[in-house]
Protein backbone atom coordinates (compact mmCIF):
# COMPACT_ATOMS: atom_id res chain seq x y z
CA UNK A 1 0.00 0.00 0.00
CA UNK A 2 2.84 2.39 0.86
CA UNK A 3 4.50 1.71 -2.52
CA UNK A 4 1.27 2.58 -4.35
CA UNK A 5 1.05 5.88 -2.43
CA UNK A 6 4.66 6.74 -3.30
CA UNK A 7 4.05 6.03 -7.00
CA UNK A 8 0.88 8.16 -6.95
CA UNK A 9 2.70 11.07 -5.28
CA UNK A 10 5.54 10.83 -7.82
CA UNK A 11 3.10 10.93 -10.76
CA UNK A 12 1.31 13.91 -9.21
CA UNK A 13 4.62 15.75 -8.79
CA UNK A 14 5.63 15.13 -12.41
CA UNK A 15 2.23 16.31 -13.67
CA UNK A 16 2.44 19.49 -11.63
CA UNK A 17 5.93 20.24 -12.96
CA UNK A 18 4.69 19.75 -16.50
CA UNK A 19 1.74 22.10 -15.96
CA UNK A 20 4.05 24.70 -14.42
CA UNK A 21 6.39 24.56 -17.43
CA UNK A 22 3.43 24.98 -19.79
CA UNK A 23 2.21 27.89 -17.72
CA UNK A 24 5.61 29.55 -17.96
CA UNK A 25 5.60 29.19 -21.72
CA UNK A 26 2.17 30.81 -22.00
CA UNK A 27 3.15 33.61 -19.60
CA UNK A 28 6.06 34.53 -21.90
CA UNK A 29 3.58 35.84 -24.52
CA UNK A 30 3.20 39.59 -24.04
CA UNK A 31 0.07 41.63 -24.71
CA UNK A 32 0.34 44.18 -27.50
CA UNK A 33 -1.14 47.59 -27.70
CA UNK A 34 -4.15 47.55 -30.10
CA UNK A 35 -2.68 50.33 -32.23
CA UNK A 36 0.73 48.61 -32.44
CA UNK A 37 -0.94 45.30 -33.22
CA UNK A 38 -3.08 46.83 -35.99
CA UNK A 39 -0.07 48.61 -37.47
CA UNK A 40 1.99 45.42 -37.49
CA UNK A 41 -0.86 43.40 -39.00
CA UNK A 42 -1.25 45.93 -41.81
CA UNK A 43 2.52 46.04 -42.42
CA UNK A 44 2.97 42.27 -42.58
CA UNK A 45 -0.09 41.87 -44.80
CA UNK A 46 1.27 44.42 -47.28
CA UNK A 47 4.70 42.78 -47.15
CA UNK A 48 3.20 39.32 -47.74
CA UNK A 49 0.96 40.55 -50.59
CA UNK A 50 3.89 42.21 -52.34
CA UNK A 51 5.86 38.95 -52.20
CA UNK A 52 3.17 36.56 -53.44
CA UNK A 53 1.79 38.80 -56.22
CA UNK A 54 5.07 39.53 -58.02
CA UNK A 55 5.78 37.88 -61.36
CA UNK A 56 8.40 35.24 -62.06
CA UNK A 57 11.19 37.63 -63.06
CA UNK A 58 10.66 39.86 -60.02
CA UNK A 59 10.65 36.80 -57.74
CA UNK A 60 13.94 35.58 -59.21
CA UNK A 61 15.43 39.04 -58.82
CA UNK A 62 14.35 39.13 -55.16
CA UNK A 63 15.99 35.73 -54.59
CA UNK A 64 19.25 36.94 -56.15
CA UNK A 65 19.22 40.14 -54.07
CA UNK A 66 18.64 38.13 -50.88
CA UNK A 67 21.55 35.88 -51.83
CA UNK A 68 23.87 38.84 -52.46
CA UNK A 69 22.82 40.47 -49.17
CA UNK A 70 23.36 37.12 -47.37
CA UNK A 71 19.82 37.15 -45.99
CA UNK A 72 19.53 33.39 -45.51
CA UNK A 73 16.02 33.44 -44.00
CA UNK A 74 14.48 35.44 -46.85
CA UNK A 75 16.44 33.51 -49.50
CA UNK A 76 15.21 30.10 -48.31
CA UNK A 77 11.62 31.34 -47.86
CA UNK A 78 11.41 32.79 -51.38
CA UNK A 79 12.87 29.61 -52.88
CA UNK A 80 10.27 27.51 -51.08
CA UNK A 81 7.47 29.76 -52.27
CA UNK A 82 8.79 29.61 -55.84
CA UNK A 83 8.74 25.78 -55.75
CA UNK A 84 5.14 25.71 -54.44
CA UNK A 85 3.79 28.51 -56.62
CA UNK A 86 2.34 26.21 -59.30
CA UNK A 87 0.48 24.16 -56.68
CA UNK A 88 -1.01 27.30 -55.10
CA UNK A 89 -2.30 29.16 -58.12
CA UNK A 90 -3.20 32.85 -58.10
CA UNK A 91 -3.45 34.82 -54.84
CA UNK A 92 -6.98 35.78 -53.80
CA UNK A 93 -7.16 37.16 -50.24
CA UNK A 94 -5.89 37.04 -46.66
CA UNK A 95 -8.16 34.97 -44.43
CA UNK A 96 -6.46 35.40 -41.05
CA UNK A 97 -3.73 37.63 -39.63
CA UNK A 98 -2.49 37.29 -36.04
CA UNK A 99 0.40 39.17 -34.40
CA UNK A 100 1.86 38.28 -30.97
CA UNK A 101 5.03 39.07 -29.04
CA UNK A 102 7.05 36.26 -27.49
CA UNK A 103 10.60 36.20 -26.13
CA UNK A 104 11.28 39.71 -27.36
CA UNK A 105 10.19 38.98 -30.97
CA UNK A 106 7.04 39.66 -32.97
CA UNK A 107 5.36 36.46 -34.19
CA UNK A 108 3.20 36.61 -37.31
CA UNK A 109 0.74 33.93 -38.39
CA UNK A 110 -1.10 34.64 -41.63
CA UNK A 111 -3.50 32.39 -43.56
CA UNK A 112 -3.99 33.29 -47.23
CA UNK A 113 -6.40 31.85 -49.77
CA UNK A 114 -5.02 30.97 -53.18
CA UNK A 115 -6.73 29.64 -56.28
CA UNK A 116 -6.02 25.95 -55.51
CA UNK A 117 -5.46 25.83 -51.74
CA UNK A 118 -4.66 27.81 -48.61
CA UNK A 119 -1.20 28.88 -47.47
CA UNK A 120 0.14 29.29 -43.92
CA UNK A 121 2.70 32.06 -43.58
CA UNK A 122 4.70 32.24 -40.32
CA UNK A 123 7.45 34.75 -39.55
CA UNK A 124 9.41 36.10 -36.58
CA UNK A 125 10.59 39.74 -36.53
CA UNK A 126 13.12 41.24 -34.15
CA UNK A 127 11.84 43.76 -31.65
CA UNK A 128 13.93 46.56 -33.20
CA UNK A 129 12.60 45.71 -36.73
CA UNK A 130 16.15 44.99 -37.88
CA UNK A 131 15.30 41.73 -39.65
CA UNK A 132 13.43 38.44 -39.69
CA UNK A 133 14.75 35.49 -37.68
CA UNK A 134 12.44 32.94 -39.34
CA UNK A 135 10.01 32.79 -42.26
CA UNK A 136 8.10 29.91 -43.86
CA UNK A 137 5.48 29.30 -46.57
CA UNK A 138 3.52 26.06 -45.91
CA UNK A 139 0.72 25.05 -48.33
CA UNK A 140 -2.29 23.24 -46.86
CA UNK A 141 -3.03 19.87 -48.51
CA UNK A 142 -6.16 17.81 -48.15
CA UNK A 143 -6.13 14.30 -46.67
CA UNK A 144 -6.64 12.76 -50.12
CA UNK A 145 -3.66 14.66 -51.51
CA UNK A 146 -1.50 13.64 -48.55
CA UNK A 147 -2.49 9.98 -48.95
CA UNK A 148 -1.85 10.12 -52.71
CA UNK A 149 1.56 11.71 -52.16
CA UNK A 150 2.44 9.13 -49.49
CA UNK A 151 1.38 6.28 -51.81
CA UNK A 152 3.40 7.72 -54.65
CA UNK A 153 6.48 8.02 -52.44
CA UNK A 154 5.93 4.45 -51.23
CA UNK A 155 5.73 3.09 -54.78
CA UNK A 156 8.81 5.01 -55.86
CA UNK A 157 10.75 3.81 -52.82
CA UNK A 158 9.73 0.18 -53.29
CA UNK A 159 10.51 0.39 -57.00
CA UNK A 160 13.99 1.71 -56.26
CA UNK A 161 14.59 -1.05 -53.69
CA UNK A 162 13.49 -3.81 -56.10
CA UNK A 163 15.55 -2.29 -58.92
CA UNK A 164 18.65 -2.29 -56.71
CA UNK A 165 18.00 -5.89 -55.62
CA UNK A 166 17.59 -7.03 -59.24
CA UNK A 167 20.81 -5.26 -60.19
CA UNK A 168 22.68 -6.91 -57.29
CA UNK A 169 21.31 -10.35 -58.29
CA UNK A 170 22.46 -9.76 -61.87
CA UNK A 171 25.93 -8.81 -60.66
CA UNK A 172 26.10 -11.97 -58.51
CA UNK A 173 25.05 -14.13 -61.50
CA UNK A 174 28.10 -12.83 -63.40
CA UNK A 175 30.53 -14.15 -60.80
CA UNK A 176 30.65 -17.62 -62.42
CA UNK A 177 31.79 -16.09 -65.71
CA UNK A 178 34.43 -14.11 -63.85
CA UNK A 179 35.67 -17.36 -62.25
CA UNK A 180 35.87 -19.08 -65.66
CA UNK A 181 37.76 -16.12 -67.09
CA UNK A 182 40.21 -16.20 -64.17
CA UNK A 183 40.89 -19.93 -64.70
CA UNK A 184 41.54 -19.42 -68.43
CA UNK A 185 43.78 -16.46 -67.68
CA UNK A 186 45.80 -18.52 -65.18
CA UNK A 187 46.17 -21.38 -67.67
CA UNK A 188 47.45 -19.00 -70.35
CA UNK A 189 49.84 -17.46 -67.85
CA UNK A 190 51.16 -20.90 -66.82
CA UNK A 191 51.69 -21.86 -70.48
CA UNK A 192 53.64 -18.68 -71.09
CA UNK A 193 55.92 -19.38 -68.12
CA UNK A 194 56.58 -23.03 -69.21
CA UNK A 195 59.82 -23.19 -71.35
CA UNK A 196 59.58 -24.69 -74.85
CA UNK A 197 61.35 -28.06 -75.33
CA UNK A 198 64.75 -27.58 -77.01
CA UNK A 199 66.64 -29.99 -79.24
CA UNK A 200 69.17 -30.65 -76.48
CA UNK A 201 66.35 -31.60 -74.04
CA UNK A 202 64.85 -33.98 -76.61
CA UNK A 203 68.25 -35.63 -77.08
CA UNK A 204 68.49 -36.19 -73.34
CA UNK A 205 65.03 -37.82 -73.24
CA UNK A 206 65.72 -40.24 -76.18
CA UNK A 207 68.68 -42.51 -75.36
CA UNK A 208 71.01 -43.26 -78.24
CA UNK A 209 72.87 -46.49 -78.83
CA UNK A 210 76.51 -45.81 -78.64
CA UNK A 211 78.57 -47.59 -81.31
CA UNK A 212 82.28 -47.77 -80.65
CA UNK A 213 84.21 -45.94 -83.29
CA UNK A 214 87.85 -46.70 -83.84
CA UNK A 215 89.69 -43.96 -85.54
CA UNK A 216 92.72 -44.70 -87.67
CA UNK A 217 95.89 -43.42 -86.17
CA UNK A 218 98.96 -42.56 -88.09
CA UNK A 219 101.63 -45.34 -88.28
CA UNK A 220 99.17 -48.31 -87.90
CA UNK A 221 98.88 -50.57 -90.95
CA UNK A 222 95.49 -51.27 -92.43
CA UNK A 223 95.67 -55.07 -91.93
CA UNK A 224 96.41 -54.66 -88.23
CA UNK A 225 93.56 -52.16 -87.91
CA UNK A 226 91.13 -54.58 -89.62
CA UNK A 227 92.15 -57.39 -87.25
CA UNK A 228 91.60 -55.17 -84.22
CA UNK A 229 88.18 -54.09 -85.51
CA UNK A 230 87.10 -57.72 -86.13
CA UNK A 231 88.22 -58.71 -82.64
CA UNK A 232 86.28 -55.81 -81.13
CA UNK A 233 83.13 -56.76 -83.09
CA UNK A 234 83.39 -60.43 -82.00
CA UNK A 235 83.82 -59.36 -78.37
CA UNK A 236 80.79 -57.04 -78.60
CA UNK A 237 78.61 -59.80 -80.14
CA UNK A 238 79.76 -62.29 -77.49
CA UNK A 239 78.56 -59.91 -74.78
CA UNK A 240 75.18 -59.65 -76.45
CA UNK A 241 74.60 -63.46 -76.60
CA UNK A 242 72.34 -64.72 -73.77
CA UNK A 243 73.89 -67.64 -71.94
CA UNK A 244 71.76 -70.84 -71.85
CA UNK A 245 70.70 -71.48 -68.26
CA UNK A 246 70.26 -75.21 -68.94
CA UNK A 247 73.67 -75.95 -70.51
CA UNK A 248 74.77 -78.18 -67.56
CA UNK A 249 71.67 -80.40 -67.72
CA UNK A 250 72.24 -84.14 -68.29
CA UNK A 251 71.05 -85.73 -71.50
CA UNK A 252 69.65 -89.31 -71.73
CA UNK A 253 70.24 -91.77 -74.56
CA UNK A 254 66.72 -91.18 -75.86
CA UNK A 255 67.40 -87.48 -76.29
CA UNK A 256 65.47 -86.36 -73.19
CA UNK A 257 66.96 -83.78 -70.87
CA UNK A 258 66.61 -84.10 -67.09
CA UNK A 259 66.26 -80.85 -65.15
CA UNK A 260 65.76 -80.29 -61.45
CA UNK A 261 62.19 -79.34 -60.55
CA UNK A 262 61.34 -77.69 -57.25
CA UNK A 263 57.87 -77.11 -55.87
CA UNK A 264 57.06 -73.67 -54.73
CA UNK A 265 55.15 -73.24 -51.53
Amino acid sequence: MKKIKKIFLLCTLLLSLFLLSCGKQTVEAEALDPSTSAELEQTIEQYFTSMVTQDESSLNQGIQEAYKAKEEVLYNALNNFKNDKEELGEFQEVKENIVTKENGEYKFHLVAQFEKRKLDFDASLKEDYSGFTSMSFVPEYSMEEKMASAGQNLLVGMGMVFAVLIFIAWIISLFKYIHIWEEKHQEKKAKRKMPAPTARAVEKQVPKRVVPVIEKEEGIPEDVLSIVMMAAIEAYEAEQVVENPFKDAKELNNGLVVRSIRRRR
